[in-house]
């Protein structure tokens, strides 16, 4: 499936090219065979169609006698946006050499046996790295003893997520160049002020590469609850946490209730609402909750 991905993507530059350079040819080994090539170059100059945010070089080789492309070097850059931390600049370069390759051939049998590891087990579905709104299709870790947590503080005291035990807990997981998860905090903090006196343990846990970010974040917004930062992503592994914002409440014996990745605060009122009595009032959502 790559070698016809290559030769596709390979055969369709010519469409897109308006000029390229023709190298002193080389010789050039591939598997120990020395081959003689024609060498061509081009850049991102040279398409008809250029894009403001890539630059690329590549160089190809091809062999004289087949005409076959049996090497290539790629160097491209380009921008990545983080978000609060803006654009970063990001260039690498790829060098390919390709041996022959006999494109639709039927596979031997042996390719597809599979044979099970010794701590294999068996599941019904995977879990939903997102969620979809239904909780049975998020995690494993639903009606099970929450995995325990250090927290650590900015100072570098330690707190167990077991020494909460007796109480129910909200654990948050964002980040600040999270949009979903900054759109989520107005309502998160309607919400504590509803819960936070009935006995509900509010705790965030940050994504951000700079524990600063976050805190200047919970700061600037009054952001009442402790946050913790996720230094090494240790806290979010141990939640399995695939995607932000990420919701997970703990019930009063330790176990995980709800589980939601993007998550409706409408969801989140509905769970707290079955922590016990003294929740019953939070389903009922207030103005501008979804």
């Amino acid at each position: 499936m790559t070698a016809a991905e290559i030769k596709a993507e390979i055969s369709g530059r010519a469409h897109r090219l308006k000029s390229a350079a023709l190298l002193p040819d080389e010789t050039i080994s591939v598997e120990g065979k020395s081959i003689e090539c024609y060498v061509v170059r081009y850049s991102d100059k040279d398409f008809k169609t250029r894009r403001d945010d890539l630059t690329e070089n590549t160089t190809l080789w091809i062999e004289k006698s087949r005409m076959a492309v049996r090497k290539s070097l790629s160097q491209r850059g380009a921008y990545i946006v983080t978000g609060s931390r803006g654009p970063i600049p990001r260039n690498e370069e790829t060098t390919l050499v390709y041996p022959v390759v006999e494109l639709d051939q039927a596979e031997p049998a042996s390719s597809f046996r599979f044979v099970a590891p010794p701590d294999a087990k068996l599941v019904s579905e995977f879990p939903s790295p997102f969620g979809s709104g239904s909780q049975s299709e998020t995690s494993e870790l639903l009606g099970k003893p929450a995995p325990e947590l250090r927290l650590p503080s900015l100072e570098g005291k330690i707190t167990p997520l077991s020494s909460f035990s007796g109480k129910p807990v909200f654990l948050e997981f964002w980040a600040t160049w999270c949009g979903p998860c900054v759109d989520l905090m107005p309502e998160l903090r309607k919400l504590y002020a509803e819960t936070e006196k009935k006995g509900l343990v509010w705790i965030s846990v940050d994504d951000d590469e700079d524990a600063e970010d976050a805190a200047k974040f919970i700061s600037r917004k009054k952001i009442p609850w402790f946050n913790y930062h996720d230094a090494d992503g240790s806290l979010g592994k141990a939640f399995q946490r695939a995607g932000i914002p990420l919701g997970v409440l703990i019930d009063a014996d330790g176990k995980v209730t709800f589980y939601q990745s993007g998550y409706e605060i409408s969801d989140l009122r509905a769970a707290i609402a079955k922590l016990g009595p003294q929740f019953s009032t939070v389903a009922q959502s207030g103005p501008g909750s979804k």
